[in-house]
């Protein structure tokens, strides 16, 4: 998408009414299956002056660190940072087998057979073997501060 197409004026015109109005966050998952355009379109998307008060948070598995996107991440960094912001990278370390049983019991209730539960974490079990990155980033206002599980 081009920046000066009518679509891309109208997204941004919609980031900027709706940050306007009360705190924005704009989460991208999965950032490592992007490409170098898309990255380079929300760049400009947030793009200072009169960039959309958002808080950005854009979750990749780290394996896949050689994705176009992902490489064009420090664009997005390189302005974040000139507009006086920061980038924040979080590191999540992969689930243990208690944890992910903990995760799908919290996601499935309390009252779920244990058998049910114990089979739902092991198909979960491609989500214990990596490990995901976060960038989180705020291009304009104060940067967002990583919360304790103890805060949520």
């Amino acid at each position: 998408m081009r920046p000066d197409a009518p679509a891309f004026r109208a997204l941004r015109r919609l980031l900027l009414g709706l940050g306007a109005r009360r705190p924005l966050v704009l989460w991208i998952d999965d950032l490592q299956w992007g490409d170098a355009d898309s990255v380079r379109a929300l760049a400009e998307l947030l793009r200072p002056p009169q960039a959309p008060r958002a808080l950005l948070i854009a979750s990749y598995r780290s394996e896949d660190s050689d994705s176009p996107a992902l490489r064009a991440l420090d664009v997005l960094k390189d302005m974040v940072e000139q507009a006086g912001s920061s980038v924040q990278v979080l590191e999540l370390l992969p689930l243990s087998p208690d944890e992910t049983d903990a995760l799908a019991e919290i996601l499935l209730g309390p009252d779920t057979p244990p058998q049910r539960l114990h089979r739902v974490a092991a198909e979960a079990g491609a989500a214990r073997s990596c490990s995901t990155s976060w960038r989180a980033s705020s291009p304009t206002g104060p940067a967002a501060r990583p919360r304790s599980p103890s805060t949520s």
